[in-house]
């Protein structure tokens, strides 16, 4: 039987860190596999980043109102993003780039754990133009057979985590295209694997928030994806003495300020756990917990009750 080779490769993309391992039958194919994987995760972020002035994201944010032509794969994400909003009642939404932007979070910097200090005094209400409702007409018309897509002025498009997810996932499924026997990518905590051996599956481990260093829970998996979103991480307090963080309650305009602190979600995707973990992190705690027991999901709530952290752990994750 063939000695299989694994490698890894870390790096830094779309405003976090990455890591991706790659098992495949040489190390000129493992070598191959994680460059074609490293500038697939470059091409996506050069699309779907609102940092960068010749993406995708920026043409419709700074073109509001006009008919803007983007790339096939655009289409898919938003389609999948708009999907997730109204499935989520608009607790997940595409539409809080003029949000994210009052609240200080108006550049590319790497937060890796630890506060920055933006240039906004804003006290991070969101732009009355800027909330809608999921029973109002959504602010995007896309437009397949065309390519094309126009956004409502008054809105702006920030995809933030989905398009961490969906990369994640389109990395993996070209991966296993290109021929690697099994495959983990992590993009930030947002995470998508498979592997051709049941009986070697991946391990995931969900950290505290409030101590990186101690895990809570873990699991095993042969497929899918786990995605993570925490309101303790990506801090920052603007010149106004406001600490902000990057998870907006779209209902209000503001961080999220509930009593759970954390969700990870294991789902057939990563994209797909990456909107559920917005979805639960926003609802009151008793009905996240009974949509997760309804939906048969394999979760972690994290949930400050009084003076302590408490983690619910259901479905597959158990502690270590």
């Amino acid at each position: 039987m063939r000695t299989l080779v694994t490698e890894t490769l870390d790096f830094v993309a779309m405003g976090t860190t990455g890591r991706i391992t790659v098992e495949a039958e040489s190390d000129d194919a493992t070598h191959a596999l994680l460059q074609g994987a490293r500038d697939l995760v470059e091409v996506a972020e050069h699309r779907w980043s609102r940092f960068l002035p010749d993406s995708d994201v920026s043409a419709l944010n700074d073109h509001p109102g006009e008919r803007i032509a983007v790339d096939p794969a655009t289409l898919d994400l938003l389609a999948d993003a708009l999907h997730a909003w109204s499935f989520t009642d608009g607790r997940f939404s595409p539409f809080l780039q003029k949000t994210m932007h009052a609240i200080g979070y108006a550049n590319s910097r790497t937060f890796a754990g630890r506060n920055v200090h933006c240039g906004s005094s804003a006290t991070g209400v969101i732009p009355a133009a800027s909330r809608i409702g999921p029973d109002e007409h959504p602010p995007i018309t896309i437009d397949r057979a065309g390519a094309w897509v126009i956004v409502s002025p008054g809105f702006g498009i920030d995809l933030g985590g989905i398009a961490k997810g969906h990369t994640a996932d389109l990395v993996l499924a070209d991966l296993r295209r290109r021929g690697a026997r099994s495959a983990i990518v992590d993009l930030g905590g947002d995470t998508a694997m498979a592997t051709d051996d049941p009986g070697q599956p991946w391990t995931v481990d969900v950290q505290d928030p409030q101590d990186p260093d101690r895990i809570v829970a873990s699991a095993a998996f042969i497929c899918g994806g786990v995605a993570t979103s925490s309101t303790l991480r990506r801090r920052w307090t603007g010149p106004d003495g406001v600490e902000h963080h990057h998870l907006v309650d779209p209902a209000t305009g503001a961080s999220a300020a509930g009593p759970t602190v954390a969700v990870t979600v294991a789902a057939d995707s990563c994209a797909h756990a990456e909107v559920l973990t917005k979805d639960l992190l926003l609802l009151p705690v008793e009905v996240a917990l009974d949509r997760v027991s309804s939906w048969g999901l394999d979760a972690v709530l994290s949930v400050i009750d009084g003076f302590r952290l408490r983690h619910h752990l259901i479905g597959t994750w158990s502690q270590p």
